[in-house]
């Protein structure tokens, strides 16, 4: 049987685009496809996380922003794929062009709102998502939003949860507690050091529980961007406020789900969310939760009282109320629904 080639353009980064690039490529059987993952970029981060036995094309650019759509053209013709596929904003305008030059089926997975898109890059999407095979959405308002704001046909665009790895996160997940075996009570929050992840928010909050119980400790785990003006503000609030002791800047780690798994009580304090993997596979963890609503799907996947609290975006003493709350729930199960391999595999036909 012949085999249709895919070639996966990501990042080199370990953020939620890129591991559900890689989840959703290691879907696809390989029986029936031939899969490759063209790495964009000079980070190579990604590499540790990457399923075996696929194959790597390295394209290395300066400037992520910049990627030269010809430079993907010679990859396409090289590699004679039947489908592209992109899920971060920025490259997927890229690979859209470079596959529509090449005539080849382009497919996109957009990783937010448009409101998270710069005028340039809205104006460019406006543009080239036209020329995408098909589109997906994490959930049904980011839908509505690409319909609406970027005037699509409705029919391509196709709303998919994010789906869950859920052979990996066990397997990873079976370790021993990272943390120290004593009375503390450990939050975590996993996500890369950017303001809309809203690390500062988090820490704000936990000076009033830590205040309440000196017990209490806070994990960040993630990676910091090369600018770390808003990394170093954090870090200094900490200081300030005499809680180095107590709240932990793991940086980015190969395996944060020991610590998940593990943690008293899991905190998405984000200001802006497309669909957050890492509270997703808390939950699966049946770890209890605190999420702000910055995104409406939280409210569907966490009910409060139940598996978690939901909180209002930058409401400092409201995040620490329920994050103090939290660490009575027991029992706590996943409302969330992931969507199935079939659904993604059927959009590559």
């Amino acid at each position: 049987m012949h085999k249709k080639k895919v070639l996966f353009f990501l990042p080199g980064g370990v953020g939620g685009a890129e591991r559900m690039t890689l989840t959703i490529g290691s879907m696809l059987p390989r029986d029936k496809y031939e899969v490759k993952f063209v790495i964009v970029g000079r980070k190579t981060n990604v590499l540790k996380i990457l399923p075996e036995g696929y194959e790597v094309i390295f394209l290395k650019i300066r400037n992520k922003y910049c990627a030269p759509i010809t430079r993907m053209m010679a990859i396409i013709i090289r590699e004679k794929p039947q489908f592209t596929f992109s899920s971060v904003m920025y490259l997927n305008i890229r690979v859209l062009i470079a596959s529509k030059l090449m005539g080849v089926k382009c497919i996109v997975r957009n990783d937010n709102y448009l409101n998270m898109a710069g005028k340039r890059t809205l104006w460019e999407m406006k543009h080239v998502y036209p020329f995408a095979y098909r589109i997906i959405a994490q959930q049904e308002e980011m839908a509505k939003d690409l319909i609406q704001g970027l005037n699509l046909n409705s029919e391509k665009v196709f709303v998919c949860h994010n789906p869950l790895n859920t052979e990996n996160i066990d397997r990873l997940a079976k370790v021993p507690s990272p943390y120290p075996q004593d009375d503390s009570i450990n939050y975590l929050w996993v996500g890369n050091f950017l303001k809309a992840k809203g690390h500062d928010i988090l820490t704000k909050a936990f000076k009033l529980v830590h205040e309440a119980n000196p017990k209490t400790h806070l994990y960040f785990i993630g990676a910091t961007p090369p600018n770390t003006t808003f990394h170093d503000s954090v870090y200094n609030y900490v200081k300030e406020n005499n809680l180095l002791d107590y709240v932990h800047f793991m940086g980015f780690l190969d395996n944060p789900y020991n610590y998940m798994k593990h943690c008293d009580c899991y905190v998405l304090p984000s200001r802006i969310e497309g669909l957050p993997n890492s509270l997703i596979e808390a939950m699966y963890l049946q770890r209890p939760v605190v999420a702000t609503r910055c995104t409406p799907i939280i409210t569907r996947i966490i009910k409060d009282g139940i598996n978690g609290y939901t909180t209002e975006v930058e409401n400092i003493e409201q995040l620490a109320q329920k994050m103090q709350e939290a660490l009575l729930l027991t029992n706590t199960k996943m409302i969330y629904k992931p969507s199935e391999p079939k659904t993604f595999i059927k959009l590559f036909k």
